[in-house]
């Protein structure tokens, strides 16, 4: 197996002996044209590009370009991996004149992919229905009850009904028949009102699980929300931990006990945020 890393995936680079990383060079034309070019030998042997789509442009241009210049090079069987999909909440249209960016990039990757595709907790059906049969979405839960014995958390708390579904499987992986659900609405984009919390909390170590921080209005609108309905601690689970805005710290002055995420994006070392790593999930699905 041989694996290409964008440069926004280095940070989950496998250094196993049986792994192989390829070498691409990247060139600029005179004018800012961007070129790829691989420089490890590919033809018939079986490649996997791990790259997410970022929040920039060019993250997904280099996507499409490494997985052009590898279907061309006459590779062998190909597998694509993306831990973060950026634009998975542009699903659909909100206002007149908008457009649902998220599902131009899902068929933009299925309409050029020759691959398996994986990623990690995408945030969209209607994304994830758009990049075709070939397609698996990883849940972390798996890792997340791993690490959530060490805090014991005695009610699951979905923080709207999209993610009532997940707040069910972890605490079924848990042994927990303890959830409840923060109904909500957005005046506006980044912010979150709670409105109700469906279930019990009270005298409860509670967790709120999700597929990603971002600004952290959700969570917070969320922790203030069990914190007014008495729950005995407050902690949160998401698989993605972009926290734009300084999200950490005004998540940390709500009192919040702990932030769990993954590196699915490069983490800065923080004490009050534990970082599962995603490394062994993607080796497992090519050994």
């Amino acid at each position: 197996m041989i694996l290409f890393y964008s440069a926004n995936a280095l940070h989950l680079q496998d250094k196993r002996s049986d792994i192989k990383i390829a070498k691409y060079q990247k060139s600029y034309f005179a004018n800012s044209e961007i070129s790829y070019r691989i420089l490890t030998q590919i033809k018939h042997k079986d490649t996997t590009l791990m790259a997410s789509i970022g929040s920039e442009p060019e993250t997904f241009f280099e996507l499409l370009s490494l997985q052009r210049a590898i279907k061309e090079n006459s590779a062998g069987k190909h597998i694509l991996i993306v831990p973060y999909f950026a634009y998975a909440r542009q699903d659909r249209k909100t206002k007149s004149g908008e457009a649902s960016i998220g599902v131009m990039l899902a068929e933009m990757i299925r309409n050029t992919n020759h691959a398996h595709v994986y990623a990690f907790d995408v945030h969209s059906r209607a994304i994830t229905s758009r990049l075709g049969e070939q397609f698996t979405n990883i849940s972390v839960l798996p890792l997340f009850a791993k690490e959530l014995k060490r805090i014991n958390p005695e009610v699951i708390v979905a923080p709207d009904e999209g993610s009532h579904a997940r707040a069910k499987a972890l605490a079924e992986i848990l042994g927990t028949q303890n959830v409840a659900v923060i109904e909500k609405f957005r005046p506006k984009p980044n912010t979150a009102v709670a409105k109700r919390i469906r279930g019990e909390v009270s005298g409860l170590n509670a967790l709120i699980v999700d597929d990603m921080i971002d600004t952290g209005g959700t969570a917070i609108a969320c922790v203030n929300m069990l914190k007014k309905h008495n729950a005995a601690s407050v902690s949160i689970a998401a698989t993605h931990g972009i926290f734009s805005d300084n999200a950490i710290e005004k998540l940390l002055k709500t009192g919040v006990r702990e932030i769990i995420t993954t590196n699915t994006l490069l983490q800065k070392k923080h004490a009050k945020v534990k970082v599962v790593d995603i490394r062994q999930t993607i080796h497992n699905l090519f050994v």
